[in-house]
């Protein structure tokens, strides 16, 4: 059983262009506003872009705060199953590694 489980969303997302990060994705509703977003990363409104109704996805510990970082835009969710699963090396449902051999 995975300690981190896959999540999925739809939602809009501010996608930041930072200098030290690179690029960042973060739901919007945190920041609300593209020009919030830029000011909390400090940089400029031009390195912020909203992405609408597209599909995310991360693995994320249940209860606790560790996750990784959002992937995406995925067009459809069955996308964000696959880049998922091969991002990470896992069952898209479960989270459980799939690099071990079935033999």
């Amino acid at each position: 059983m995975a300690f981190m489980k896959p999540q999925y969303v739809r939602e809009d997302f501010h996608v930041i262009e930072t200098r030290h990060e690179g690029c960042v994705a973060i739901p919007a509703d945190v920041f609300g506003t593209v020009e919030r977003a830029a000011h909390e990363y400090g940089v400029s409104v031009d390195s912020v872009e909203l992405v609408v109704g597209k599909f995310w996805c991360q693995l994320s510990a249940p209860g606790y705060l560790d996750c990784t970082d959002w992937d995406g835009p995925h067009d459809t969710l069955d996308d964000a199953r696959a880049a998922l699963a091969d991002l990470w090396d896992c069952d898209p449902d479960t989270g459980d590694d799939d690099s071990e051999d079935a033999s």
